[in-house]
């Protein structure tokens, strides 16, 4: 069935929107770390069932439930081709790991301006270690990382105005 007028062809009720189903996400995802995080008004998601080419990579406003960012992010290499189906968080794989991240410190790297990332679940424990951030993928050869959460530059400049740092990330499949 279709909501609105005949041009608009609405799919989703008007009484839920994606908005609403990523702040109920957000709200059971944050109620079940293991690990709480400092006071943010932000959360990011990143949804590995969908291919690289799509977008992927969520940043909602946890106070007022909007999306305000919604963009592609890379996966490494060795985790898949199109889409990401095998998951690290072993030292030297070069493959993307799954779990929640609390976000750290902006710092300048190879590949510009990028964000650091503590992993809080045993699955991702070595993500300082393995220094998997989030960064742009201008400077990239190819469009997958070595396990980092690359998202195109113009995304990473909006990210890198926001205040993240203490805020979770989650990357799910």
């Amino acid at each position: 069935m279709f909501y609105g007028n005949e041009s608009s062809r609405n799919l989703i009720p008007p009484t839920i929107t994606m908005n609403f189903l990523f702040l109920i996400l957000c709200i059971f995802i944050q109620t079940t770390l293991p690990v709480k995080p400092t006071e943010n008004k932000y959360a990011i998601y990143i949804d590995f069932k969908k291919s690289i080419n799509e977008k992927r990579f969520y940043v909602i406003n946890k106070t007022t439930g909007k999306v305000i960012m919604y963009t592609t992010c890379a996966h490494a290499g060795n985790s898949g081709d199109q889409y990401a189906t095998d998951f690290s968080n072993d030292i030297g794989t070069k493959k993307t790991s799954l779990g929640h991240y609390k976000i750290g410190e902006q710092y300048n790297g190879i590949f510009g301006r990028a964000i650091k990332l503590d992993g809080l679940d045993a699955i991702n424990s070595n993500a300082r270690t393995r220094n998997i951030v989030i960064h742009s993928a201008s400077r990239m050869s190819t469009k997958w990382s070595w396990g980092c959460f690359a998202i195109p530059e113009t995304d990473m400049q909006q990210l890198l105005q926001l205040e993240l740092r203490g805020c979770i990330l989650y990357a799910f499949k």
